[in-house]
């Protein structure tokens, strides 16, 4: 048996599997599980482009590039939801800090 019997369509499952991993298991954000979660998940969608023949090279240049593109930005995102931001005071409203509701 094989051990990369299943191929590409394994490494997109393990990607998944990773990510959501990285949500509920603390253990997992210690070891970069979103990463390469999110890395296999653009192996995968690179060597499906590179398998498609019926992409001419120029668009899959481009296709690479989009890939590369947004695998750098779900990297550079990953947590800024929960990042707390600065002057957060100043985005509230006076009617709602008349209220007593304050920011972060």
């Amino acid at each position: 048996m094989r051990i990369f019997q299943y191929g590409n369509k394994a490494a997109l499952v393990v990607g998944i599997a990773l990510m959501v991993a990285d949500s509920f298991i603390p253990l997992a954000q210690e070891f970069g599980a979103w990463q390469v979660g999110c890395l296999l998940c653009v192996w995968y969608s690179a060597s499906a482009i590179k398998e498609d023949v019926r992409i001419n090279a120029k668009l899959k240049k481009w296709l690479y590039a989009y890939l590369a593109i947004v695998f750098v930005f779900a990297i550079l995102l990953y947590g800024s939801a929960e990042m707390q931001t600065r002057n957060g005071s100043w985005s509230i409203h006076s009617s709602l800090k008349a209220l007593g509701i304050e920011g972060r």
